[in-house]
């Protein structure tokens, strides 16, 4: 299963809607704590995505017979 930030924002609203219906102050704080942990997340994952780019970038730029790096053609 892939997660999607957006996605996690999204749980994150749908946390704080149901904190701002809340008829206690317990469940208030147990939503909101939770809405912040899907933001958390959702941050996590785009920290992740941007490493994984980055690494990705790092090694098609390998140098020839390394791997992630097409061999030069003959001429």
């Amino acid at each position: 299963m892939r997660a999607h930030p957006q996605e996690c924002r999204e749980h994150a609203e749908r946390c704080r809607e149901l904190a701002r219906t809340a008829t206690n102050a317990e469940a208030r704080a147990s939503y909101l704590e939770t809405a912040h942990s899907w933001e958390q997340l959702a941050a996590e994952i785009e920290g992740a995505q941007a490493f994984i780019r980055t690494m990705a970038e790092i090694v098609g730029r390998g140098e020839p017979g390394q791997p992630g790096q097409a061999e030069p053609e003959a001429a």
